[in-house]
């Protein structure tokens, strides 16, 4: 419910019988206001989307969004990410692992500091006369000491 704000019914990009609301390209509530309008309303709806005028209790949810944009985007962050997580929970990155948090939150390892960190074992290595996995090994065995 709501995902119909964005996009056409179709291949066919023109006119009001192939998308939902006035302007598919942007995400908001409009699709709601345009079910409040019903038989008044340009734009294309199926048959699901009339029926969701006809349930009492989707019909309270249609107007709800209609009137109250933050509610339905609110709604919709956390229906998004409960379908994507689905089935998903040992590949996700949490913030709440501890040695990805700090103070201000959740820390993305730098990519720039995993960059330079590559490049001198690559220098390092080849100045030393090194393979780069016995620099590895040797560094490794010295933090052991």
């Amino acid at each position: 419910m709501g995902s119909f704000t964005l996009g056409f019914a179709g291949e066919e990009k023109k006119g009001a019988h192939t998308r939902w609301c006035m302007n598919p390209y942007v995400f908001d509530n409009t699709y709601f206001q345009e079910l409040m309008l019903r038989d008044q309303s340009k734009y294309f709806k199926t048959e699901a989307d009339l029926k969701l005028m006809q349930n009492e209790s989707l019909k309270s949810w249609v107007e709800a969004y209609a009137q109250d944009e933050e509610l339905f985007f609110s709604n919709y962050a956390k229906a998004h990410v409960k379908v994507s997580e689905r089935a998903q929970e040992s590949n996700l990155i949490s913030e709440f692992e501890p040695e990805k948090t700090t103070t201000g939150g959740y820390m993305e390892e730098s990519r720039l500091k995993k960059f330079i960190s590559s490049l001198r074992v690559v220098y390092s290595a080849h100045m030393l006369g090194m393979d780069k996995q016995e620099l590895i090994e040797a560094e490794a065995a010295e933090e052991q000491k």
